[in-house]
């Protein structure tokens, strides 16, 4: 998500990926809505199928 120069930054996301390929997407939260993702996907550290992640939360994304 793009930042106005001198807001706060209030939702992170970093993507990474491995030397075999795998991607992941690491978000952190600190608004106090709770954005929905694009679409659906897997949580590594819920190990469920993520929809949003909430207000204050984080979530570890698997990418295909």
């Amino acid at each position: 998500m793009a930042q106005e120069p001198g807001q706060a930054l209030d939702f992170c996301l970093e993507e990474t990926d491995s030397p075999d390929g795998r991607r992941w997407h690491v978000l952190i939260n600190r608004r106090t809505a709770t954005p929905h993702l694009p679409e659906p996907a897997h949580d590594l550290l819920t190990e469920a199928v993520a929809h949003d992640v909430p207000s204050g939360g984080c979530a570890v994304l698997r990418k295909p």
